[in-house]
C-alpha cells in the first residue's frame, strides 16, 4: 500500500510540475487543430502574435530548454511589438492583426531553406 501511495503521489508531482513548466509566466499552450499540426502540434496565442511551437525543435532541444528558452523571448515580445507599433505610427494601420510565428530552431522548415527567417500573415 506504501509503494502504490508513494507512487501516486510521485506522479502528482511530477505531473504538476510539467503542467507549471508549460504555463510558466501565463502563457496558455493549446494544441494546434489547424494546418500543419504535424509539424507543428501546439501554439501559443498572444495579442500581437500566434506562435506555432515546432515539434522538431522541441524534440531537438528537450522540453525543458526548449520552453525555458520561448519563454525568455515571450516575456518581452509584447513590449517588443509595442515598440515597433510606436516607431511605425503613421506609417501602419491602427489595428494589426496577430502575425504567425512559426519556431524553426532546428532549421527544417521549407523555408529555412531560402530565408534566414520569415513570418506568415
Amino acid at each position: 500500500m506504501k509503494r502504490i501511495t508513494a507512487f501516486i503521489l510521485a506522479v502528482l508531482l511530477l505531473s504538476l510540475s510539467v503542467i507549471s513548466c508549460a504555463e510558466r509566466a501565463g502563457y496558455q499552450k493549446e494544441e494546434n487543430t489547424g494546418r500543419n499540426k504535424n509539424s507543428y502540434p501546439y501554439i501559443i496565442r498572444m495579442p500581437s502574435a500566434v506562435w506555432y511551437l515546432a515539434k522538431a525543435d522541441i524534440e531537438l532541444l528537450g522540453e525543458d530548454t526548449y520552453y525555458e528558452g520561448l519563454y525568455a523571448v515571450l516575456d518581452d515580445a509584447e513590449a517588443d511589438f509595442a515598440d515597433a507599433r510606436a516607431a511605425l505610427e503613421g506609417y501602419i494601420p491602427q489595428e494589426i492583426p496577430p502575425l504567425d510565428i512559426y519556431t524553426d530552431f532546428c532549421n527544417k522548415a521549407e523555408f529555412s531553406k531560402t530565408f534566414g527567417a520569415y513570418y506568415g500573415v
